[in-house]
This record gives C-alpha cells, structure tokens and sequence, in this order.
C-alpha cells in the first residue's frame, strides 16, 4: 500500500521535504571514459556493461566482476534517485543485440547476456565535489557464467610503475567534442593498452578540465594515473568503472577503477586503486548473501475485543534477495495465514506484515538465514504498542470516510513517520496524535477523500509545530 495516500499530509509533507539530493554535481557518470585506439573484443567476459536508470535519465558505465553477484564500478556512475528495478549489465560483446529482450529480462537461469540488478552501495566516504572515493558495487539478481576477477592486494605502484596495464571498457572510440559529453561507438567492448606511471601529481589538476581531487595530497595517493597518449590507448566517456588490469605470476588481476580522462578522452586517464579500499569491496562482497537477515518487531496494537496484532519488519544486509521458505529457517507460530515473507529483498523493509494474537500467546518470529545465527523477533501483551492507534480509530470513525482503509492500514501508515522524529520532537508528534484522537466523528471536523485516511482539519497547529521542530519546515 502507499504509506503517503494511507496517511495523508503528515508522511507525504516530510517526504517531499526531505528527499534525497542527487550525486550528480559532476554529471561524470554521463561522461566518462570510451577507450580510443582500442580494438574491439570478446575476451574478458568480467568486464559488463552497466546500465542504470534513474529518474532524471540514464547512465552508462562499465564494470569488473569481481564476486558473484558483485560488480565493482565508480561511484559517479550512480545517483541518489536511481532505480535498481530497471538497471542491468550486460556481458556479452555488442549490446545492440540484446537490446530487444528489453525491458524484460530474462529470469536467472534461461538464456540471456543479462543479468538485472538488485541494489547499488556507494563506498560511504564518497565525495562528488573530489569524486573520492570513486567506487561502487552493483549486486546483480544472478551469477553470471564465467569466473571472477581478482583483485590486486598489493600497492601497485611498487611493482608495475613503468610497465604496460591492460584497460578494458564499453565507452566510446572516439571523444566529438573536448568535454567529451558527445562521442561515437559507444556500447561495443573494446581494450587497449596504457602505461602506468603511478600517483598522479598536482599538475595534473587542470584549470579547464577541473578534478579538485588532484589537489589533495591524500587523494593523489590513493590514484593511479595511466599514460593514454599515442600510440597507447585511452579512457573515454562509457568506459567510468572500467577495470585497470595488471599481470601478475601469469595471472590478471583487477588493479585500478577508471573515473577520469582528459580533454577529447586524449593524454591520459586516472584510477582509483584497489588495495586503499580492500576493507569496503570486502564487506561488500559479504553482502551477497553472508550478512545477516533479522526481524524485528514493530510494535503491537490492542483491539477493542481485547485482541492484538504484531506489526513486524526485517532487515536484510545484503545487497540480494535471499529465499528462505517456510521451515524451521523460516518460522513464526500463529502466522496461520503465512503473511510473512519467503523472499526477502536487499535493505531495510519496516512493517512488512502483521499477524493477530491472543493476550496469553506469545508470538516468535525466527529468520535462521546462510550467515546465521538464527536471529528471532518476539510480540506479546506487553510489547511497545503503536502510539498512533487512537489517532487512527478516530480517523476511521469519521462520518465523511468511504474508503476501504483498515485500522492496521492506518497503522502501518501512519507509524513508520514517528522514525523520521527525533527524540526530542516525539513530544510534539504525540500532541499531534492526541489532538487527532480527540476530535468527533463530525464531518466539518476531517478533510475526506477515499484515496487517503481522514486528516485532522482542527489540527494543522499541532502538525506544524512537529514538522517545525524537526526541522522539516
């Protein structure tokens, strides 16, 4: 159900107020990197290219298998408001062809050079002004039919400065214009070969082509800079997150991730290295399907007959989905309906089902997935009860509604917002609820509409001084 027509101006009033910005002040994800002087390729089967949707439009980078169901790309590749449902990577050698399976891929297990991606994590630290930390992992909805590739532990610059890297990526052949936001061949995979010269300097900071990260030291530390001048090849726009490769006892190891170029995709690309940022990929790669699944109780509404109902949630810290049906792995006593989920999607998921109860029965709820331990929600009587209930029975009493909301819709609704109060404002959100409860069933005294629940007409003090103290206003 949507929260904000359940509930009405109280959740959809923060919702508009708080939204997240987009991490696009550069817009380098539209641009970045095609390899120039490269030949086209079907070898290096890892290296995908990544296609993301987001509100504003969409992206195209490239990116390393490195896990399964784990994509290392640049962070600059992803926004704020991208949408993983409509994203993919593709990893076969010419994208023009699959293009017709769009937008529906095929499930994991037919047939496809696609894969559909379930979430995205941005290194935590990653700062669009300095694009640093430049990486991100994509986790994908399969694994994909080849093995992975390493990843260089080591500095790379105690060993290979001087020596000849490999890069390979989906970007275009050839930059139209210098500020490379035009450029052709774009989506055919292509390598070619560069030379690493090590940390960048600041001299490469360029007034025209301004990277700000070139002027901390720290930064350039973490970088790798790869001489892409003729006859070498060279990154250009498409190829952002695109893999550095480095041989190393006859073996190919990812060494660096692509986020910079120059001027007409000319001269010279930059890298961010893979050894500063180990402890990241790692935890990463344990959030395809090592990290833990666990419930938690939302709280618990007494009805007038002097029965209960158990909201409960989960949080998956995985990036994927994990499939967990009903069994002992899976189990919760009194759930006679099977509301709960067997399919647990990536992230946090509050008030995903509810199930009603007794005053002498006890309610647990146990999630025992891959990682374990076995992690158990518990409910009963005397659990924290959802503060908004009267609110909400006032609500539905008033003679105006014709809708067909329940008391747990309105609940369900109307809670998760007290999480977006600080402590210090809960006192003016319950002044809120109570003034809300308090009020007759009177028509003149609710705003009615059967898309929503009843709002408050006499309470519009009460709600601006919540939002107003939590700084929504």
């Amino acid at each position: 159900m949507n929260r904000c027509r359940a509930f009405g101006y109280l959740l959809c009033a923060i919702a508009s107020g708080c939204g997240g910005q987009a991490q696009d002040e550069l817009n380098l994800g539209d641009l970045q990197e095609p390899i120039v002087r490269g030949t086209e390729t079907d070898a290096f089967r890892q290296v995908v290219m990544l296609h993301v949707q987001h509100q504003s439009g969409t992206t195209r980078c490239s990116g390393s298998y490195i896990a399964p169901r784990v994509v290392l790309t640049a962070a600059h590749c992803l926004r704020a408001n991208d949408v993983p449902q409509l994203s993919y990577v593709y990893f076969g050698n010419d994208a023009a062809p699959s293009s017709a399976e769009l937008p529906e891929i095929p499930p994991p297990g037919q047939r496809s050079d696609l894969a559909g991606v379930e979430s995205f994590r941005t290194h935590p630290d990653y700062n669009p002004g300095t694009n640093y930390p430049d990486l991100a992992i994509v986790y994908l909805d399969r694994d994909l039919p080849f093995a992975p590739l390493p990843l260089l532990t080591e500095h790379v610059g105690r060993r290979f400065v001087g020596d000849k890297a490999t890069i390979v990526g989906w970007g275009g052949s050839r930059a139209l214009v210098p500020d490379i936001s035009q450029v052709e061949g774009a989506g055919i995979k292509r390598r070619g070969q560069v030379t690493i010269k090590g940390s960048p300097s600041e001299a490469d900071f360029h007034e025209d082509d301004p990277n700000p990260g070139m002027l901390d030291p720290a930064i350039r530390a973490d970088s790798l800079k790869a001489d892409g001048r003729a006859p070498n090849s060279n990154g250009c726009a498409g190829d952002s997150g695109g893999p550095l490769l480095v041989k190393k006892d006859g073996r190919t190891y990812v060494a660096g991730v692509g986020y910079w170029t120059g001027l007409s995709c000319e001269d010279y690309s930059i890298y961010a290295r893979i050894d500063p940022f180990l402890g990241f990929i790692k935890d990463a790669v344990r959030g395809a399907g090592k990290a833990p699944l666990v419930p938690r109780l939302e709280c618990v509404d007494q009805a007038e007959d002097g029965t209960y109902t158990a909201f409960f949630g989960y949080d998956n810290r995985n990036g994927i989905s994990l499939d967990l049906p009903y069994s002992r792995k899976n189990s919760l006593p009194g759930d006679d309906a099977n509301a709960r989920p067997e399919l647990f999607g990536p992230g946090d998921h509050p008030w995903a089902f509810s199930v009603d109860f007794t005053k002498k029965e006890k309610l647990r709820y146990t999630l025992d997935a891959p990682a374990g331990p076995a992690r158990v929600a518990t409910a009963d009587r005397n659990s924290p009860r959802c503060d908004c209930a009267a609110a909400c029975d006032a609500a539905l009493a008033a003679e105006c509604f014709e809708g067909n909301f329940t008391r747990a819709d309105c609940i369900v609704g109307c809670m998760p917002t007290a999480q977006l109060f600080p402590g210090s404002c809960q006192g003016e959100l319950n002044t809120y609820y109570r003034c809300q409860a308090g009020l007759s069933r009177s028509a003149e005294n609710w705003i009615c509409d059967p898309s929503f629940i009843p709002q408050p007409v006499l309470c519009q003090d009460e709600f601006f001084s919540a939002l107003a103290c939590a700084g929504y206003l």
